[in-house]
């Protein structure tokens, strides 16, 4: 592969996501959206289920831990369908 190869994103971005190339500004903005909201949520439930587990489960903790108030943490662990019983093993 030379440079014009690598520096061409049109051939390097079909095989690496499988996805077609958007042909409209509109269909652009979609998977925009659509790649921001998928990659975020991820990061985001990442971000929850390691507080929950730095705090033993107790979502008060977790929530103080990162600075959020409990009822928006709880919020969000309902908006990803987390619930404790799955992320910290009780003995």
């Amino acid at each position: 592969m030379n440079f014009l190869d690598r520096a061409n994103p049109m051939k390097t971005l079909p095989s690496r996501t499988g996805r077609k190339i958007p042909e409209t500004l509109e269909e652009l903005k979609a998977e925009k959206r659509r790649f921001l909201h998928e990659t975020f949520g991820q990061i985001e439930k990442a971000f929850l289920v390691k507080a929950l587990r730095e705090s033993q489960g107790n979502i008060t903790r977790a929530a103080s831990r990162v600075g959020m108030q409990r009822s928006n943490f709880s919020s969000l662990m309902k908006k990803h369908r987390l619930f404790i019983k799955d992320i910290v093993p009780r003995h």
